[in-house]
């Protein structure tokens, strides 16, 4: 609500899009993944196909579309049947965000900010290793798969750097 009412939406109403997240067995506390759109956006994409006669199903973000190519591309696909636990670092210019997930669950996720360009290219990859050290010593998973969507870092140097007890994938 505070990114609603300070944030994106003091011009546009927003559409709200949430799910339950995971909780980790015997947590009191009740997580939830949560999602907004200008519905000034929404609406003008859902007069479009209209005009196709078609039907809008959905709006993918650009997280949730990653976390669904990795799966059709079949890169998780023993890790969804299995249920087993991996995690995905998604590496974007102004932030990374960390998904850990078991199968298909999401169990948390962290949006870490970083100015990359602000950084040297190597001050860039070591505050990347640090900071994503921390967030990965708090969830036990088997494989990693770094995505960089950026210039600016090279996934396959990240992995390189890296320590992690599991498999590594690194995607460009």
């Amino acid at each position: 609500s505070t990114a609603e009412e300070y944030y994106m939406f003091n011009k546009d109403e927003p559409v709200i899009g949430w799910c339950d997240v995971v909780s980790p067995s015997g947590a009191d506390q009740r997580r939830i993944a949560y999602s907004a759109f200008q519905k000034s956006d929404v609406d003008e994409i859902k007069q479009i196909f209209s005009e196709l006669n078609l039907q809008l199903i959905g709006i993918e973000t650009s997280y949730s579309a990653t976390l669904k190519g990795l799966n059709l591309t079949g890169l998780i696909s023993d890790a969804i049947i299995m249920n087993s636990s991996w995690t995905a670092l998604i590496i974007n210019t102004n932030s990374f965000t960390l998904f850990q997930m078991e199968g298909s669950n999401l169990i948390d996720c962290n949006d870490v900010p970083l100015a990359i360009k602000s950084f040297s290219p190597e001050e860039a990859y070591q505050a990347i290793v640090s900071s994503v050290s921390q967030l990965l010593d708090t969830f036990a998973s088997n494989q990693l798969y770094i995505i960089s969507q950026t210039d600016d870092i090279s996934a396959e140097a990240l992995k390189k750097i890296m320590q992690y007890d599991g498999d590594i994938v690194a995607i460009e």
